[in-house]
């Protein structure tokens, strides 16, 4: 793995797969490294199983018992709702304390990167915008791609098409999102629509 943190481009870590716990203490660890290195980190990443993870606020067995027996459970140390991990792209974004980007609004930081997910798909020939309505209601158990939240990226043909959930502690600020590929209709391999978000963070964190 490369480890050269002085380039001052942004640090893609090596795409991995594991399961649901697992994802979700390396996403609190790129927080911690990032604010170590004082740098943005970015990785995508895979699920060795369909999983749901739910927001810091939620309570497993509730959670459990909307979802059904048949995933890999874990609680996200960001908020948001319930999110199924299933055919699609999943990434965790991690910039330092004291990066400007980490000083940004929640809802202003959450749209840039939203933003920049829409350009995504629209070079690729896939119409995405922004939605401008807040919803996903005050039910805690709230299955978020069903009801998009404030700036997500949705589609007028496949509906919601990403969301995110952020946490912020003494090292920074922490993106967990989730891109469906299902638009992607064989326009583009998986790999490659990775390379094209990659680039597109890059070019709001420097």
């Amino acid at each position: 793995m490369n480890t050269d943190f002085s380039s001052g481009q942004i640090f893609l870590m090596a795409f991995e797969i594991s399961n649901a716990e697992e994802n979700m203490q390396k996403d609190l660890n790129l927080l911690k490294l990032c604010n170590k290195e004082n740098t943005p980190l970015l990785r995508f990443y895979d699920w060795d199983r369909p999983s749901v993870t739910f927001g810091v606020s939620q309570k497993y067995p509730e959670v459990k018992s909307f979802m059904g027996e048949n995933f890999d459970y874990a609680k996200r140390p960001s908020g948001g709702g319930i999110v199924l991990h299933k055919d699609e792209i999943t990434y965790a974004l991690a910039v330092p304390r004291e990066h400007f980007f980490a000083e940004l609004k929640a809802a202003e930081s959450y749209k840039l990167i939203h933003k920049k997910i829409a350009e995504a798909f629209s070079e690729i020939g896939v119409c995405a915008t922004l939605n401008e309505t807040p919803s996903c209601g005050k039910n805690p158990l709230c299955a978020c791609f069903t009801t998009p939240a404030l700036y997500d990226v949705v589609s007028e043909k496949f509906g919601k098409l990403a969301g995110a959930a952020q946490k912020r502690n003494k090292d920074g600020l922490l993106t967990q999102g989730s891109i469906k590929i299902f638009a992607l209709e064989n326009k583009i391999s998986k790999e490659n629509f990775i390379k094209i978000l990659a680039e597109k963070f890059r070019k709001i964190l420097f």
